[in-house]
């Protein structure tokens, strides 16, 4: 073994312990894999003579314990690559050795890299430029923020969505320019290129920026209904936990004239909102009644992260929907019950069980599936608000009631038996033959 001791340009110890028969190209691999320079960047000297990949490190030892080596990090073979290659694997390798160099490369192999963005026709290039940006640029490093930030401008749309990605791994955070520069992303033409910027937020401000709430927030008035629903997803990347000026700013999309920036405005307090808070509960089930269906889908879901199941609040503002004379208001009522309400509450088993005796199907069926969320099998308070509708003058509302019965009802229930078997003489087929199902899974055998 042996003592390799490496000279470089700089104060960096760097040594290897080898063994004395491997070759100079045997030792560059060693060394790559120690402090990460590619084999291709690395240039070996002793008294200034270069070495060659096929010498024997034991024909320059002399006897000697420790052999001291030159070395200079050449970055000519991967520039010469990235200006010159017209292969996208070649470059996207020479890039990839570019992220392993990492902060040695300096501001000429920036500026290279930085100009890879700009290949719209290969991803993996794009997506090596951008890593290789994040880890060769210092922190803060004004010439990557620079180059990157020049791409932004550019005709491609996927060179600017990767200058946007990129600018969030290299910009200073809460950089004046750069948060005015991706609020402007915001009104891309192009939708990934909104993205990527509403996703940026969360890198390149701290949480509750002034300057850059100001700027998502003047997006959040564009005419364009894309424009506010990236706006709320930047907000959304950008706020602390129940930041009221931010919570406020959603809870006004919340009644966007865009079902799109209403979802996205739901998505967005669900994340930021404090839990249980009464103004945001009481916004959000108040759009049980919207008139558009991806709305009323989103508010259970929503309601479901802003409270703990059994929060009063929230179970008193959607039971008030639960008789609404709309039907599809009613549905969206009882699912959102079913997701909020704790196991066996009381109050939620006798609201949903009234809607077993809907006039409306999707609402009677909505409420079946609903007391199986919220009713332990046997529950005194399901059952008896099931067995209410088991006489109704309406066949599908027995119908109902007769399946709902078997659902919720304990096996051997002979309070639900009786009431099952009387179904049997029920002057409807339908009922009769539910009433047969259902009695098979209530009687004890």
């Amino acid at each position: 073994m042996i003592h390799v001791d490496f000279q470089g340009s700089d104060d960096e110890k760097m040594e290897i312990f080898c063994d004395k028969e491997i070759t100079i190209e045997q030792l560059k691999e060693t060394f790559a894999k120690k402090y990460h320079i590619p084999t291709r960047c690395q240039k070996f000297a002793i008294a200034s003579v270069s070495l060659t990949a096929q010498e024997v490190v034991k024909d320059h030892c002399q006897g000697k314990q420790t052999l001291s080596v030159q070395f200079a990090l050449s970055l000519d073979n991967i520039i010469d690559d990235l200006e010159h290659s017209t292969n996208a694997n070649v470059r996207a390798e020479a890039l990839q050795d570019l992220a392993e160099v990492g902060t040695r490369a300096g501001d000429k192999a920036i500026i290279v890299a930085a100009k890879s963005l700009e290949d719209a026709k290969h991803t993996a290039v794009r997506a090596a430029a951008i890593e290789a940006l994040s880890k060769m640029a210092r922190k803060q490093s004004q010439c990557a923020t620079s180059e990157v930030a020049a791409r932004l401008s550019h005709t491609s749309p996927v060179v600017r969505r990767a200058a946007v990605d990129a600018l969030a791994r290299v910009a200073k955070q809460d950089d004046d320019q750069i948060v005015s520069s991706v609020a402007a992303c915001l009104e891309d033409r192009d939708v990934y290129v909104r993205r990527s910027a509403a996703e940026a937020f969360g890198h390149i401000a701290e949480k509750s920026n002034g300057r850059a709430i100001k700027e998502i927030a003047a997006r959040l008035e564009n005419e364009s209904h894309v424009v506010r629903k990236a706006a709320l997803e930047a907000l959304a990347a950008l706020a602390k936990k129940a930041d009221e000026r931010i919570v406020q700013l959603m809870l006004t999309h919340l009644r966007d004239e865009n079902y799109i920036v209403q979802g996205a405005a739901l998505t967005a307090i669900a994340a930021t909102a404090e839990k249980s808070d009464v103004r945001v509960v009481g916004a959000v089930a108040a759009l049980l009644e919207d008139q558009r269906d991806e709305v009323r889908n989103a508010v259970a879901p929503t309601l479901a992260e802003l409270t703990d199941r059994g929060d009063e609040c929230a179970l008193k503002a959607v039971t008030k929907f639960m008789k609404h004379d709309k039907a599809d208001v009613r549905w969206a009522a009882v699912d959102a019950m079913a997701v909020i309400a704790e196991k066996g509450s009381e109050q939620a088993i006798l609201a949903i069980g009234s809607c077993v005796g809907d006039s409306d199907g999707d609402v009677r069926y909505a409420a079946m599936n609903a007391l199986t969320q919220v009713a332990e099998k046997g529950d005194k308070n399901a059952v008896t608000a099931v067995s209410a509708h088991m006489d109704h003058s309406d066949f599908h509302v027995r119908r109902a009631a007769c399946k709902a019965l078997a659902d919720v009802a304990a096996k051997g229930d002979k309070q639900a038996i009786s009431k099952v078997a009387k179904c049997l003489k029920d002057k409807d087929e339908s009922v009769r033959e539910t009433a047969m199902r259902a009695l098979e899974v209530v009687e004890a055998w």
